[in-house]
């Protein structure tokens, strides 16, 4: 459970107590009866949350993870769940036909609508509150790796024309450095969020910024100024990119990027 410590909560940065990765908290048993769904802390066997299968509203799931889902539900925050991809369908497929049965119950389609799962092909999802209002966004940049950041409808990355790529690379660029015998420089990689912007004319753009929640990109180039992009491999054998632009352009000739994979850079 992703969302262990509440969907707020996990969109922010720097917090520990409900950093998403955190094993020992988002670790957790989901145990389904015919009325709730428990949560237990997988380690410690401590009722986590309860959930009523009245407040269940719909599952969606995600062309690129074969094991997250998302959870929503009448007046509670969505919750990102990932079961293993053995389980999952036939998790979902119980969850299903326990709130249908409950729905039934209390009158059927009277009751509310039906539980459905959505298959989403686009690899962001927007996450909702307790109020449906935007309040996460969730990117992924690879199969089965996503970012869960807060909704910043005027991001560079939501806003500003469609985004055609998007992804973590790392630019190699040179970098100054104080030392015993004055100032020098050296190489290094630093990594950016990188998009890639669709449009007529100007609109075509790549984009780079330090987060995907930045209004102000720290870099970027005209497609219409690229000549040449090249993959290339270092002697290590990490997947790159060689882009040729023009001149004219203020960052330089040569952007050399690379990728965390070889999916990633195609």
């Amino acid at each position: 459970n992703y969302t262990h410590a509440g969907l707020k909560a996990a969109v922010q940065v720097g917090q520990s107590h409900s950093d998403p990765s955190a094993t020992h908290r988002n670790a957790q048993a989901f145990i389904l009866t015919t009325e709730r769904v428990l949560f237990f802390n997988a380690r410690t066997w401590s009722l986590v949350q309860v959930i009523a299968l009245s407040e269940m509203q719909s599952v969606t799931i995600s062309a690129y993870s074969p094991s997250l889902f998302v959870l929503h539900m009448h007046g509670l925050p969505d919750l990102v769940l990932d079961a293993a991809p053995s389980v999952r369908q036939r998790l979902l497929d119980e969850l299903q036909l326990a709130v249908g049965t409950v729905a039934a119950m209390w009158g059927g389609e009277d009751f509310g609508e039906s539980h459905r799962i959505h298959q989403e092909a686009s690899p962001v999802l927007q996450l909702l509150d307790e109020e449906r209002s935007c309040a996460g966004t969730l990117a992924f940049i690879d199969v089965n790796v996503f970012l869960l950041v807060p909704f910043a409808p005027r991001s560079l990355f939501l806003a500003g024309g469609d985004t055609f790529f998007f992804g973590l690379l790392d630019s190699h660029q040179i970098a100054s450095q104080v030392g015993v015998r004055g100032i020098g420089s050296y190489w290094r990689w630093q990594t950016y969020f990188f998009m890639l912007k669709s449009g007529p004319g100007e609109a075509r753009r790549l984009l780079w910024c330090r987060h995907p929640g930045d209004e102000r990109c720290s870099g970027e180039l005209q497609v219409s100024r690229i000549r040449t992009v090249q993959p290339l491999d270092t002697p290590q054998g990490e997947p790159c990119l060689i882009i040729d632009a023009a001149a004219s352009t203020a960052e330089g000739t040569v952007l050399t990027l690379r990728a965390a994979s070889l999916q990633s850079r195609e």
